[in-house]
Formats: C-alpha cells, sequence, structure tokens
C-alpha cells in the first residue's frame, strides 16, 4: 500500500511538472504592445538600462515603427527592438528576435 501511494505521487508530481505551464508552444509567444506616445530615444534608454548583456554606452538612434514598436541603434552598433510587456518597456536584442515571434526588427 506504501509503495502504491508512493507511486501514485511520483506519477502526479511528473504529470504536474509537465502540464501546461511547462510547454513552450507558439501559443506561449509572447505579446509585443506598442511603447507609448514619448520620446523614442528616452523610451530605449529605460528598456536598455534593465537589459542585461549587451553592449549599449548610449542610444544614438531610435525609430517608432508602424506597429508602434520602437527599433533602437546603440553607439555599439547594436540593434534592438523596445516593446511593451506586462506595462514595462523591454529591450530585445534584433539579433534574437526571431526566436520570440518579431519576424522583422
Amino acid at each position: 500500500m506504501l509503495l502504491r501511494l508512493k507511486i501514485s505521487a511520483a506519477v502526479f508530481a511528473i504529470v504536474l511538472a509537465s502540464g501546461p505551464g511547462a510547454s513552450t508552444g507558439v501559443s506561449e509567444m509572447p505579446t509585443w504592445k506598442p511603447m507609448p506616445p514619448g520620446d523614442e530615444i528616452e523610451w530605449a534608454t529605460v528598456a536598455l538600462r534593465a537589459f542585461s548583456g549587451h553592449e549599449c554606452g548610449r542610444v544614438v538612434e531610435a525609430n517608432r515603427l508602424p506597429d508602434g514598436t520602437i527599433q533602437a541603434r546603440c553607439d555599439s552598433g547594436e540593434l534592438f527592438r523596445i516593446v511593451l510587456r506586462d506595462g514595462e518597456p523591454i529591450a530585445v536584442m534584433c539579433a534574437d528576435a526571431e526566436k520570440y515571434g518579431m519576424k522583422a526588427c
């Protein structure tokens, strides 16, 4: 009886771990929202401050795209897309944009 209970608990844990929260399907791609009105360089600077692992000393160019997101170029030459997610501006490296569901950066 005790062995059966341990096996049932283990199976339950495996099923729970492989449930909907553990999958990474296309339906779970993040939803990017347009940036609110405002200076594009300021928005890009705010988003890039929170972004780790980049070589951006400062934003030298930023342009609002037709979808409302911002494309920013750093003084290092690296390109980023600035989007709103969960109410916060975030930066996505253009080199990685396609894996996050962005067709073009």
